[in-house]
Order: C-alpha cells, then sequence, then structure tokens
C-alpha cells in the first residue's frame, strides 16, 4: 500500500477590470480630434490605456489631454486631440443611475492598472489571489502465485485532487479580494484490476486482466449569489449564482491475452473490449443555464433617445453604450434554459431541473503479432489490429441529429428537424497494421538499426459530444427567453417576468425557419481518426557505457477530427436584377466614393435600384467602418440577419426581394452551423541526435538535438472549442474557406523547429570511499561527503503565431490574417518602448497592412514566430547515513534556477491600438526553491 497527501497554497497576480471614479460619477469620457496615420491619412482618436502608441492616460490614470474647447475647431487640425464627456448621470432620457447596481459598482476597488481596458473610464485592478490544492493518492497492489503454472493480482487506486480557487482554464479565482472563489474543482479518481495468468504448458501463456476505472470531477460554485445574476459590459461583476456542472466517466474493460513460442516465433494474440459510460449532471445547457441570468446589452435602436455623440471613435461609442447600460440597469437579455422531461418527452421539465444524461461508448479491439527471428542478429514483428469503434448510445433522453444533409456541397435548407437517430454510422473496418525490424549488422551487440511503420486509429473524446451535442440538440434543451421585454431596454429596478420556453420538446426539434442562434452537429460521415507512424534509428555504442543514436521519426495524420461552420457567407451571390454583378464586386464598388449608384447594394438596402440606397450604404453609421476596413464579409452577415419589414432600414433580404439563402446556406442557425469532421490533417518530420552516457562511475548524462517540422490544417482537438471564431490563436485552426481547407495547411501551433533537452547526474568524488577524501573523518564526511548534483535543461525555438487584421475581410467566421511588406518569418524580436515590451518595434508595426476586401491576408496562418524557450532546472542533494537501516536525504531542488523569463505571443490583431506589445505575458515561472527531507528506514 503506499498513501500520499499533498496540500498547497499558491497565489497568483490576475488583472481585473474595474470603472474608474469618473465613470462611477455618471460621467463618460473620450478623447475627440483625430490621429495621423503612418500614410499621412487621419483618423479619428480613440481611447487608449497607458503603454498604448498614443496613450490617453499615465501610468497613474491622469488624462494626457486637456479639456476640449466650445465649439471643436473646424475643421480640426490634424493630430489634434482633447478631451470630452457625455454625462450619463444627465441623459436627455431622466432615467437616473440605479442606487442598487451603483452600490454593486462602488463595492470594487478602484483600478491600480491603468494599461488595461480604456484608461479614462475602466481599468485594470491587479492583485494576488490565493489557491489551495489538496490531493490524496492511495494504492493497494496483492500478488499470489498459486503455482508455477497459475498467478494472479490486484490493484486498486483511489485519490482526490480538489483545487479551491481552480485558477487554470476554470477561472475559478475570486473576482476580487475578499470575494468568493468562483470555481472549485473536485476530481476523484478509481481504479480496479484484477489480472490472471495461467500457462498450462511451457511454450503458451495466457492471462485476463478485468479493469474498472472511473473518474469524476465536479465544478463547483461554492457561494452563488441567492439574487439573479447580472453581468456588466465593462466591468467584472461580482455576482454568480451558477451552481455547478458535474461528470463521471467508467470505464469496464476485459483484455485476452495469449502468447506461444514455437521455435523462432514468438506469436501473440488477444482481444480488448472497452465499455464505456459517461453520465453528466450540468447546470449549463443550451448556451447559457438553467439558473435565470441578466446581461445589460440592449439593442442599439433602444439608445436612440440618449443623443450620443457622433465624433467618437467606434470602439469608445460602443464602451459608451455598454456602460449606459451597466450604470442604469438596462436588460438587454433575459434567458434561463429548460431541459426536456425524461418521463414526458411532450413537455419540458420545471424550471430549475438540472440536465441529467446516460450515454455509453462500446468497442472491440482484436490483434495478432509475430516476433520472428529471422537470424540471431535480425529480428522482425509483423502484426495486426482489428477495431470495431461504435456510434455512442445513450439511457433516457434521446441522441438528436439533424434529418437533412448539412455539410459542404449540401443543398439549402430552412427545415431541418432533429429526430433520433445515430449521430455517425459504426466503424468496424479499422485495420492497423504493424511491421518493423531490428538488426545488428555488425553482430557485436554495439550496433543497432531499428525500422518500424504501424497504422493507428485514435478514439473521440467522449466530453465533446456531451458538452457540444447532446445538450445542445434542439429539443432536448430550449432557451427560454421574452424577446419583446428584452428589445424594450427595460430597466431591473422595474422587475423581471417569469420565463419558460415555447412550445414542446416535439415541436422544437425542427427550429423556426429563420433564426440567429449557433448549433453544433457531427458530420454522419464521421471516421475516426487515422495516424501513419514511421521510424527509423541508428544506434551505436561508442565507448564503454557511451551511445549515440540517430533517429527519424515521421508522423501522418489523416481523418483527424475538426470543425467548420457551413454558415460561411457567400462573398460571390448575384441577383438576376443586377447581372453577374456579384456581392464582392459590388462591396467594392461602393468603396469607390466616385461610384453613386451600385446595383446590388442598391437592392439590398432598399429593395430597388434608386441610387440613394448607395449612399445610405456608405453614409451609414452601421457600415462605415466595414467599408473602410474592407470588412465584407461582417456586412454580408449583417445583411443576412436583417428582420426588418419592407422599406424599413432593417429590411429582410426576403423584404427586398432576395432568396432568404443568399448569403447563407442553413438559416435557422444564422449565428452559427458548427460541423464537426473528420476531414483535418497532419504531418510530422524529425531527425533526433541523441549522446548518452549509462550511470557509471558517478557520472550519467543524455544530451539531444532534435530538428523537426509540424504542419497540419488544424492544431487542436475541438473538444473544448468546437469551431473558435474571431481573432485568438486557436481560431486560425478553423476554415479560413470552407471549399479550401488547404489554406489552412501551415506550421503547427505547437511546431518547435530546434529543441535541445539534456539531463545529467554527477555524485561529487569527495567523502569516505569516493575518488578524494576516503579517508577523511567521519564526521567531516558528514558535511562533505554524498553529495550529488541533477538537472535539466530544454532550450526551444519560438513556437508560431498568427498575425490578424482584425476584420473579416474574407470570412464572416474567422478574421483575415494581415498583410506585411517585406516581413520574413524571423520579423520580430524583443524591444522596449516606454518602458514597455514589444515584440514588433513601430517601424516593423508600419510594415502591416489590411488586406482587400475578399482577400486573406498575404502572411497567413503562423507565418510568424515567438521568442524562444529556455529554462535549467538544478537539484542539489545529500544523503546522509545514519545505520545499516536508516538514512536521510537532503535536497535543494531549483527550477528555472536563472529566472528565464520566456515570453508568450504578442497582441497580434493589426488593428489593435497595442499591436505588437507582448508586455508581461509570459509562459515561464519564476523561479522556485523547495527544500526537503526524506526519511528512509
Amino acid at each position: 500500500t503506499n498513501l500520499q497527501l499533498l496540500r498547497s497554497v499558491d497565489t497568483a497576480f490576475i488583472t481585473r477590470t474595474v470603472y474608474t471614479q469618473a465613470a462611477r460619477n455618471g460621467l463618460f469620457r473620450y478623447v475627440s480630434g483625430n490621429t495621423v496615420n503612418a500614410d499621412g491619412s487621419t483618423t479619428i482618436r480613440q481611447n487608449a490605456p497607458t503603454g498604448t502608441g498614443i496613450p490617453s492616460v499615465d501610468s497613474n490614470g491622469n488624462p494626457l489631454f486637456g479639456i476640449c474647447p466650445n465649439p471643436l475647431p473646424n475643421p480640426i487640425p490634424a493630430g489634434f486631440g482633447c478631451l470630452n464627456s457625455y454625462s450619463i448621470a444627465a441623459n436627455p432620457t431622466g432615467v437616473g443611475l440605479d442606487p442598487r447596481l451603483l452600490t454593486v459598482i462602488n463595492s470594487t476597488p478602484l483600478p491600480n492598472n491603468f494599461s488595461a481596458g480604456d484608461g479614462l473610464n475602466t481599468a485594470g485592478y491587479t492583485f494576488g489571489t490565493p489557491g489551495r490544492e489538496r490531493q490524496y493518492d492511495f494504492v493497494m497492489k496483492f500478488d499470489y502465485k498459486l503455482n508455477d503454472n497459475n498467478q494472479f493480482y490486484v490493484r486498486y487506486g483511489a485519490g482526490e485532487q480538489n483545487t479551491f480557487g481552480d485558477g487554470g482554464a476554470n477561472g475559478g479565482r475570486p473576482i476580487f479580494p475578499n470575494s468568493p472563489n468562483i470555481v472549485d474543482t473536485f476530481r476523484k479518481p478509481k481504479n480496479f484490476a484484477f489480472n490472471y495468468r495461467w500457462s498450462p504448458v511451457g511454450n503458451i501463456t495466457n492471462e485476463v486482466i478485468f479493469g474498472i476505472s472511473r473518474f469524476a470531477f465536479k465544478f463547483n460554485t461554492p457561494t452563488p449569489d441567492p439574487a439573479i445574476p447580472y453581468s456588466f459590459n465593462n466591468s467584472n461583476t461580482p455576482n454568480l449564482n451558477f451552481s455547478y456542472n458535474a461528470r463521471s466517466v467508467k470505464t469496464y474493460q476485459f483484455i485476452d491475452n495469449i502468447t506461444w513460442i514455437k521455435g523462432d516465433h514468438i506469436v501473440k494474440g488477444g482481444i480488448n473490449f472497452r465499455y464505456g459510460r459517461a453520465f453528466d449532471d450540468r447546470s449549463g445547457v443550451a448556451g447559457t443555464q438553467i439558473e435565470p441570468l441578466v446581461a445589460f446589452n440592449p439593442p442599439t435602436a433602444t439608445l436612440s433617445g440618449f443623443n450620443l455623440p457622433t465624433a467618437i471613435a467606434t470602439n469608445d461609442l460602443t464602451r459608451l453604450r455598454g456602460t449606459i447600460n451597466d450604470l442604469l440597469g438596462r436588460i438587454g437579455s433575459y434567458s434561463q434554459a429548460f431541459v426536456s422531461d425524461p418521463d414526458n418527452p411532450n413537455q419540458f421539465a420545471p424550471a430549475g431541473t438540472r440536465w441529467l444524461f446516460n450515454a455509453t461508448y462500446p468497442e472491440y479491439d482484436f490483434y495478432a503479432q509475430d516476433t520472428y527471428k529471422f537470424r540471431p542478429n535480425l529480428t522482425f514483428d509483423l502484426g495486426l489490429r482489428w477495431e470495431f469503434k461504435l456510434s455512442p448510445k445513450s439511457d433516457g433522453r434521446p441522441i438528436l441529429a439533424p434529418d437533412k444533409p448539412f455539410t459542404i456541397g449540401a443543398p439549402p435548407a430552412n427545415d431541418i428537424k432533429f429526430v433520433e437517430r445515430k449521430l455517425f454510422d459504426n466503424d468496424l473496418n479499422n485495420f492497423s497494421p504493424s511491421i518493423g525490424f531490428a538488426w545488428d549488422p555488425l553482430k557485436d551487440g554495439k550496433t543497432s538499426i531499428r525500422a518500424n511503420y504501424r497504422l493507428a486509429y485514435d478514439r473521440f473524446a467522449t466530453f465533446l459530444f456531451s458538452s457540444s451535442i447532446f445538450q445542445n440538440a434542439p429539443g432536448n434543451t430550449a432557451l427560454g427567453n421574452n424577446p419583446t421585454f428584452n428589445a424594450a431596454g427595460n430597466l431591473i429596478r422595474n422587475g423581471l417576468p417569469n420565463l419558460a420556453p415555447t412550445g414542446t420538446p416535439q415541436s422544437r426539434r425542427q427550429p423556426d425557419a429563420f433564426g440567429t442562434g449557433s448549433v453544433t452537429v457531427i458530420d454522419p460521415d464521421l471516421k475516426f481518426p487515422e495516424i501513419h507512424q514511421y521510424a527509423l534509428s541508428f544506434q551505436r555504442e561508442i565507448f564503454n557505457n557511451a551511445v549515440i543514436e540517430v533517429n527519424y521519426i515521421g508522423k501522418h495524420g489523416t481523418n483527424l477530427i475538426g470543425g467548420y461552420n457551413a454558415n460561411q457567407v457567400n462573398l460571390q451571390a448575384t441577383d438576376p436584377r443586377c447581372g453577374s454583378q456579384t456581392f464582392l464586386e459590388a462591396f467594392i464598388a461602393v468603396q469607390n466614393p466616385t461610384n453613386t449608384s451600385v446595383c446590388l447594394i442598391n437592392y439590398l438596402i432598399g429593395g430597388n435600384n434608386n441610387a440613394a440606397n448607395t449612399t445610405t450604404f456608405r453614409t451609414s453609421g452601421q457600415f462605415a467602418t466595414q467599408i473602410t476596413n474592407n470588412a465584407v464579409a461582417s456586412v454580408a452577415q449583417t445583411l443576412s440577419s436583417r428582420t426588418g419589414a419592407v422599406g424599413t432600414s432593417t429590411a429582410s433580404l426576403t423584404a427586398n426581394g432576395f432568396s432568404s439563402f443568399f448569403f447563407q446556406r442553413y438559416t435557422q442557425f444564422l449565428g452559427a452551423l458548427n460541423v464537426i469532421d473528420s476531414n483535418d490533417v497532419s504531418r510530422y518530420n524529425a531527425v533526433e541526435f541523441i549522446f548518452k552516457r549509462r550511470f557509471n562511475k558517478g557520472l550519467g548524462f543524455q544530451f539531444g538535438y532534435t530538428l523537426s517540422n509540424s504542419k497540419d490544417t488544424r492544431s487542436f482537438d475541438p473538444v473544448f472549442t468546437t469551431v473558435a471564431t474571431g481573432s485568438s490563436q486557436a481560431a486560425s485552426s478553423t476554415s479560413y474557406d470552407i471549399n479550401d481547407r488547404r489554406l489552412n495547411y501551415a506550421p503547427s501551433d505547437f511546431d518547435r523547429r530546434h529543441v535541445f533537452q539534456a539531463t545529467y547526474v554527477y555524485e561529487l568524488p569527495i567523502g569516505r570511499g569516493a575518488r578524494f577524501g576516503s579517508d577523511i573523518p567521519k564526521a567531516l564526511d558528514y558535511i562533505v561527503g554524498g553529495w550529488q548534483l541533477a538537472g535539466n535543461i530544454l532550450w526551444t525555438s519560438g513556437s508560431p503565431f498568427t498575425v490578424y487584421s482584425g476584420s473579416n475581410t474574407f470570412s464572416n467566421v474567422v478574421q483575415s490574417t494581415a498583410n506585411c511588406n517585406g516581413c520574413t518569418r524571423n520579423t520580430g524580436s524583443l524591444v522596449q518602448e516606454s518602458g514597455t515590451n514589444f515584440y514588433f518595434d513601430a517601424a516593423t508595426r508600419a510594415m502591416f497592412s489590411n488586406p482587400a476586401a475578399g482577400s486573406n491576408g498575404d502572411t497567413g496562418r503562423n507565418f510568424f514566430i515567438k521568442p524562444r524557450y529556455f529554462q535549467t532546472d538544478l537539484s542539489v542533494s545529500k544523503k546522509i547515513k545514519v545505520s545499516e537501516r536508516f538514512n536521510f536525504d537532503l535536497r535543494l531542488d531549483a527550477r528555472n534556477l536563472f529566472n528565464t523569463v520566456s515570453f508568450d505571443n504578442p497582441t497580434a490583431v493589426f488593428n489593435s491600438p497595442i499591436f505588437g506589445r507582448i508586455r508581461d505575458s509570459v509562459i515561464s515561472g519564476s523561479r522556485k526553491m523547495q527544500i526537503s527531507v526524506k526519511l528512509n528506514f
């Protein structure tokens, strides 16, 4: 038996966004004027924090601009800037600040970090927040030999890994000092195995293994707010009433292996049957949660009476609207999720009912292998696996999937219905060959040449289905909301209505023909991933205890799991009323101010060929920024989602005489129809050079250098993020164009071209029985003898990252990459500007530009490489012998011995005010030193 306990406490620095004092007083400040760009043009000034190119405040939050004169100069001189303001407290509508919300906002700390937010109205509050870890691990082993031919063993393991204030991907640290934890995570693994080995005769052995593996985890909100929670737009919200999500996975496994030795052959065969069972107990479903949730994000139209300023940057105007909503408590969305009643499929369960779902994942594998010693110095391995991988099944609630085709090339549809069916067909033809050899060409036992090829099949992570498929299928869950209430800009101080889903689970299985929501589905032709692995190695002992190795390793992945949005907008859409003119051509034409009438734009905006529609499109506040930034795909998405009546400024496509499928093929899910498929690929090639010495005479080491190249169309398994969008690094793995996935084929996110690794152990040759000082007094030996040094070194070149334009010039799903005139993959290095770390200096930043409408940037996915990584760790230890039965280990461990900083990606969005800044974004830990004492007896 073995029992291990762990108790640890750490502190992490976190920056939360809070309102400045002026904003809390209801005064929104913004910079008026213009900025002179590198090309001589001017753009409206926008707020920016300290540490940016043109900040609005200093490091203490003091404005860097004087109060604006009234009126402003006309025309405004180039480069002019001044401080303007808008009074939310005295807004023209007469609606005052919400006292209750103001109390909540004033309870949050004032900012102490003005490098976050916009500096004037929002900034950062940075503080150290603690986290605790409590773990135990228990292992029991029991082995019993019945006789020479029969023996068995039992293994049992259990434990807990509980993280209080789980600050990893779960973001569970407290919102502010003295706030409760957001998430405490509880993990409970349990494993049991029974093995029976029987050898009826000397050359035959049969081994039977039965195992049960269980892993349960729970993401718990320890102190939920009893009130209905709400989320602010521009400040972190301290209240939360989300309860918990929990999940457990249990796998039953039966294995039978038989080994037969016959002459020069060792033949093995067997089976591996796995029966997985996943149980979900969720509060978060249907894109929200079963508890009511309020968000203060009313539509722009409801702010029409507030007389908002017009000469204000778009980002600042968006922030102003959000601040108005936060301080006044104007409700934009009020929602609550509901789940179907498992006992009555024709109705939804009462409010607050949790989502409970059981799914099973059976798998049956068979294999045979022959290890053939062809000659004393040459051995062959030949093997074949046959794997049956089945589509998941459920107990209780049904598994639902679309009844119509929805993948690339399928016809448009607005009547997709979710029906009970398998997500994909059972995959029964997974044959995995394996072939290899080991050869000693010199027959001296000091040289080895090995080669191997193997085809392996991967399995799917069950979390993908539980988090994105089962509980999000229309009809299994539903979003209860009140669109009329949400659209009216109601105030939270006036109370909230009761929510209930419309229809029944059966009727909800076919969503409305037009909807702006999203759904994730599985391609019915989904295949299990295939990994082709091949290797060739040479190993030679060059002198006593020293060996050199040269290895080639290759992998080629096909049928890799990925995802795309089937509702990518069609920029080549045409309408008979305008001949062959595409929407992209029309958008480019309207960017030229000399084109006073553009046919397709006229019909899309007004439903007729009136030139005034082109003017409206060009000058409207909604599209002016998109026209400037070449964001043709953003405009197409907006036009596709309009629902207004004939003659209105937001008339729908059909109201203006277009097909509802003009831009997007599946109008029931205009937000996104995310399809999980198996059409991604990868390729990895590497050469390894290794020099190692087996531990002898107090010294052992291994030095390795790897030169590698990893490319793929997608670098992450879509388990937690099915289809990443926008401008995150993960989004570069989402298809730029679903009709050409090869556009994403580029260096992998984790590609590191050069890697050097070293490990070493050295016993200092000092002390009794050692090379030096073998006859020193015993008392002195306690001080100077028995010391050992051990450590490792890791140096790698940087991994790649993508620089985005910040605009949807090519796709409505992922922002396009940026253009760069003269950039190479090695462009960029760590520099300082005004005391802040940047990876692209001012001259380099000036080389970037926005791609043209309809184009992706010329830098492409993962074009640039971030800074290298270096770390060395050292351990100094000493063994103190007390008696034959007792000794002590005294040990000092230092991680990141030289406290080397290794940086993460810089801000990589071209139109960001902090583009190129890397600041304090690091992936290395600070130097940590630990002293330990261990008693051995």
